[in-house]
């Protein structure tokens, strides 16, 4: 009855029409299209086939019907989707199966056919299935076939394509996910395959795939030693940055570990091949556990010079490979257990240091390595490393010596940090007699700011901490009341030392100069209220240097503080004004006139009006629009307006928010 409408509709560009019509009828049937459905539907457009075909049901008459098309319709792509939908809509039927081994190979090979009948329910036709896409595979050159086949059938009946498997994986810049199908494929029915391939992927780049590591992580101890000796070799042989050595070190033991340590403690670094073999046996160490590291720095004691054992040391204080990611290497801080890092302290802290060295550089690995281990059981040794390092640069700067030769007070420097507030009030009566190369104030300044959200004020205003440390109460209760107290004990010192500097002027070529506007930023940065006198002082000296002016601002308002001085905002006003008649050239990274302008919101109205404040917005978006920059690298001349200044102009204080998440 309603076969003209059926058949207009089938012709509708409108899909949604005939999805419409279909969900609500359960799928179309032929009988609704007439009796000579079958002479009228040879003569339809191919894409009107198509759609046919697509919608049709699993009502009973439609199965003569699609099995006629699937065998007998004279377009290939027709055939296979009558293939296709006998497949999903009659699944207990072989009719798509007879009708796909009678096709030609154009349409067995038809994505949509091949995909629907290996999913083959009838196990009884299974081997027929397997022959016929072998023969498939052979003809076209398309050897996946076969894995697409085994993929549907269960594991133990996949062997015919093992072979197909083992060639997939071998492939070179391949990448599976470790738990792909055809990895289980191989290693169910051919393990040794798998590991062979597995060290030869190891050899082949220098980040191996996921499921590689993946392999070589779940192999048992004495597996993983053999694979390392059979790679190990071989590696050596091939250009350091074709193999994973990290991966490579992950296999080694403890005997291997030790054996590999001997060996890169005596490469000469004369040549570019031993460079390279430097360079290889290095990331095999740094993949190795600490536990083996430290037990063959341990082996070797008395045997090794002190240079040996600094390199040693070196490997230890150096994060360890954990794992990759997207090949980037995940790193993880060693730290050894606290009997450990005796046993190092006790081989190693007494050796003689040889004759002409400058910095005791076996001494300042320990110390980094005891305070990972225990700060609190070190604690003395930390505190011995770190005066010896005070005394080195104090001898350093009475003569002059150039600073390239300070090389591990960091180190020194970083230890002791760990100590905390105990360190802190060890360090602060030394600040006055035994700090002439500054290394107790930088330990001091860091304990004291350690617990803050963040430690150091770059350039931009650090809104997003100012508003954590209100929001957490850090500002108003500050932290636990001993490491406030030495803050305050240090902020009145470095204020003393501003106070000694007097009021003159001091020309920038002096060292005074710099020394001042480095305390002051110091200070600064503290959080805490005292010695704000002398830093106000310097807040409104004329010859402040803009950036340090900023600095410290910007400091003192992250840290929750109002700009409230009548000084300190003419000041700030008077900085501002500067920037903005400057006709010095403009560094595009120079961010020093947003942070003038940004600080002007944390002035209260009463102080800056908004007039002033809008003219002042008004002021910097003019200045920036006309910025002229000067490519040195391309010798043109070209213009940039600072969308940052519009930006700002437009939203106001939202926008410093902003800039400062940036």
């Amino acid at each position: 009855m309603f076969a003209p409408e059926l058949t207009a509709l089938l012709e509708t560009k409108d899909r949604l029409d005939v999805l419409a019509l279909i969900n609500d009828a359960g799928g179309l049937s032929v009988r609704s299209f007439g009796d000579d459905i079958a002479n009228r539907f040879r003569a339809w457009p191919t894409e009107q086939k198509h759609k046919l075909l697509q919608e049709l049901g699993s009502q009973r008459e439609n199965l003569s019907f699609l099995k006629d098309v699937a065998c007998c319709d004279a377009d290939p792509g027709v055939r296979a989707r009558g293939i296709t939908t006998l497949a999903w809509e009659f699944p207990a039927s072989d009719a798509a199966l007879d009708a796909w081994f009678s096709s030609s190979d154009d349409t067995k090979l038809n994505r949509e056919a091949f995909h629907s009948v290996i999913d083959v329910g009838n196990h009884e036709r299974v081997p027929a299935l397997i022959s016929e896409v072998r023969r498939l595979a052979e003809a076209s050159g398309d050897k996946n076939l076969l894995l697409q086949l085994a993929r549907e059938l269960p594991m133990n009946e996949r062997e015919f394509a093992l072979d197909v498997a083992k060639e997939e994986l071998a492939k070179p810049d391949h990448f599976l996910h470790p738990r792909d199908e055809t990895i289980q494929l191989v290693a169910l029915l051919d393990p040794a395959a798998l590991q062979a391939i597995a060290e030869e992927k190891l050899l082949e780049r220098r980040t191996v795939q996921d499921w590689v590591a993946s392999h070589l992580e779940a192999l048992q101890k004495p597996e993983r030693s053999a694979a390392f000796a059979r790679v190990f070799a071989r590696a050596k042989g091939v250009g350091e940055e074709k193999v994973d050595a990290a991966r490579i070190g992950k296999l080694a033991g403890s005997a291997e570990i030790r054996a590999v340590l001997d060996e890169w403690l005596e490469v000469s670094l004369s040549d570019q091949e031993s460079r390279n073999l430097e360079r290889f046996l290095s990331r095999v160490l740094g993949a190795a556990s600490t536990e083996d590291l430290c037990a063959a720095a341990l082996a070797r004691k008395g045997e090794l010079n002190y240079s040996q054992v600094r390199r040693t040391l070196e490997l230890l204080v150096q994060p360890q490979f954990v794992e990759r990611s997207a090949d980037h290497p995940d790193q993880r801080r060693r730290t050894l257990q606290p009997e450990a890092a005796q046993a190092l302290l006790d081989a190693y802290w007494d050796l003689p240091e040889p004759e002409g060295t400058q910095a005791a550089g076996v001494k300042a690995a320990l110390c980094l390595l005891l305070s990972r281990a225990d700060s609190v059981r070190f604690a003395d040794k930390i505190f011995e490393g770190l005066m010896l390092e005070a005394e080195r640069r104090a001898a350093l700067v009475k003569v002059r010596r150039p600073a390239s030769e300070i090389w591990y007070g960091d180190e020194f420097a970083r230890a002791a940090m760990t100590g905390g507030t105990a360190m802190a009030k060890r360090l602060l009566p030394l600040l006055d007699t035994h700090d002439d190369g500054n290394l107790l104030f930088d330990v001091l300044q860091q304990i004291a700011i350690l617990p803050w959200p963040r430690n150091s004020f770059h350039a931009r205003l650090d809104i997003a901490a100012r508003q954590q440390r209100i929001t957490e109460g850090f500002v108003a209760r500050q932290r636990d009341q001993e490491l406030q107290e030495i803050t305050d004990e240090f902020a009145l010192k470095i204020a003393s030392r501003l106070e000694a500097f007097g009021d003159a002027a001091v020309s920038p070529r002096e060292n005074q100069f710099h020394r001042r506007w480095w305390l002051m930023t110091s200070l600064a940065r503290l959080p805490t209220r005292v010695g704000w006198p002398e830093l106000r002082k310097c807040l409104i000296r004329t010859d402040v240097p803009a950036d340090r002016f900023v600095y410290a601002l910007n400091a003192l308002v992250s840290q929750g503080e109002n700009i409230d001085d009548d000084a300190v905002v003419a000041a700030l006003q008077y900085q501002f004004a500067e920037r903005i008649a400057s006709t010095a050239g403009f560094n595009q990274q120079d961010t020093s006139m947003e942070d003038l302008a940004a600080l002007h919101f944390f002035i209260s109205e009463a102080k800056l009006p908004p007039h002033v404040l809008d003219a002042m917005v008004d002021q910097w978006a003019g200045k920036a629009q006309s910025y002229v920059v000067i490519s040195s690298q391309h010798n043109h001349v070209h213009v940039t307006i600072d969308a940052k200044a519009v930006d700002f102009a437009a939203h106001g204080v939202d926008f410093v928010v902003q800039i400062a998440e940036y």
